[in-house]
């Protein structure tokens, strides 16, 4: 259901859905989309919502069973849509993969479920990863241990092959893999800004260029008439 129940909506109007109650101890509606859209228009100034109508459908994630693993956040009867839990690892795990896991529109929580792995009793720590043109800046400091995380940033110029932050598993190998740093397609920076300044500069010659050929037309004629404004009806359909 929806506020209002006119069929045409004018410009800026708006219209809030929300989804039918369901009997008690049923599972209920999770409203998929924007639950306020308005009424905008196009470049053809014909009357479009700012969003597709919402959809009520009954979502429900199962229960997030980690081996070794526990819920942090409370146990809950129905996940539904967009339900958060925090999951921790009992004593002598670590967990590899997102501690925080979200119930989506398909039933299943996103990220995947994480992994307790148990932690060796001699486990070797991790170097520093060398990556060309990047930089780790986020994370504690080398060694590292099972189970820690770092963030990598690339620098000006280059764009992330890969995921930002990783983690380290144990035997050298980071998960999901060390990204890399590849130089940007197209113009640099530095062309970019010689190119903003021409442009600049030729926005302000036309401006003046138009102003001299106005004073020009208005010498010949000495009164000038601009059209008046006009108002334009824009409707949007229910």
């Amino acid at each position: 259901m929806h506020s209002g129940e006119q069929e045409d909506y004018t410009y800026g109007a708006s219209v809030t859905y929300k989804c039918n109650v369901v009997p008690r101890g049923s599972v209920p509606f999770s409203l998929i989309g924007e639950a306020t859209i308005h009424c905008s228009s196009d470049a053809e100034k014909n009357g479009v919502w700012s969003a597709p109508a919402p959809r009520c459908k009954v979502v429900k994630c199962p229960e997030p069973a980690v081996p070794n693993g526990r819920r942090e956040t409370a146990y809950s009867p129905n996940y539904i849509y967009r339900s958060r839990v925090i999951m921790k690892c009992l004593p002598g795990f670590v967990m590899i993969g997102s501690d925080v896991i979200e119930c989506q529109e398909d039933n299943t929580w996103h990220p995947e479920l994480p992994v307790c792995q148990i932690i060796p009793a001699s486990t070797p720590a991790a170097t520093v990863p060398l990556i060309d043109h990047g930089k780790i800046i986020d994370g504690p400091t080398p060694p590292y241990s099972v189970g820690d995380s770092i963030t990598i940033e690339c620098d000006p110029d280059y764009t992330l092959h890969g995921e930002a932050k990783i983690q380290y598993v144990g035997g050298n190998q980071w998960k999901p893999g060390i990204p890399s740093c590849h130089l940007k397609e197209g113009l640099s920076t530095g062309v970019i800004i010689a190119l903003c300044v021409v442009i600049i500069f030729g926005a302000i010659a036309a401006s003046v260029a138009g102003y001299c050929v106005c004073k020009k037309l208005h010498s010949r004629k000495r009164e000038t008439a601009c059209p008046p404004a006009t108002a334009e009806y824009i409707a949007c359909k229910a």
